[in-house]
């Protein structure tokens, strides 16, 4: 390679083509990302991993099951329903590990209203405490489908639904104050 040339190269004034590029980088035992952008590129071996492990490494699965060593995030109901958020504007990426009940409901509720405009606060507070109670997503789903779809429903039939949940979540507490006692 000509002095000429290289000075170019290195003025910015011309770029060498991908063939010249990768014989430089190969010369410094750098990448081209290197020659590129001056910075090293990280690279990580994945030899010996597993395929669910380089889907981590490349970030193409959300590990959830890494909540459980996190009360601090798996307690926090903005923090789930961000989670919720991300997950659903994630399409390609595959959530893996066990999912923790409380971040299932957030994705749920997020799934039926995700602008917040459908439940209010009372009903979203209702729906909640619920599936809290009972630990059964099929029966809370109903649920919320019940105050989410109220106008197919009809108003008053979703009013009977919504009683029956409040009755059934105070029996529940009632029931959790006997053994308590005993």
């Amino acid at each position: 390679m000509s002095e000429a040339a290289l000075a170019k190269y290195e003025s910015s004034r011309t770029y060498p083509n991908l063939q010249v590029a990768a014989s430089l980088a190969d010369y410094f035992g750098v990448s081209i990302d290197y020659l590129a952008c001056g910075e090293k590129a990280s690279v990580i071996s994945v030899d010996g991993l597993t395929d669910e492990q380089v889907d981590l490494v490349t970030e193409k699965v959300l590990d959830l099951d890494m909540l459980r060593y996190y009360p601090a995030i798996r307690n926090d109901k903005r923090a789930l329903e961000m989670i919720a958020a991300l997950a659903s504007h994630l399409p390609d990426i595959g959530v893996i590990g066990e999912i923790p009940y409380e971040l299932s409901l957030q994705m749920m509720l997020y799934e039926l209203d995700p602008e917040k405009e459908i439940f209010s606060e009372d009903e979203r507070a209702l729906i909640e405490e619920y599936a809290l109670q009972f630990r059964d997503m099929n029966r809370s789903r109903e649920l919320a489908e019940h105050i989410c779809y109220q106008e197919e429903y009809g108003n008053q039939d979703v009013a009977p639904v919504v009683i029956e949940a409040r009755r059934e979540i105070q029996q529940k507490k009632e029931e959790h104050l006997q053994q308590r006692k005993r």
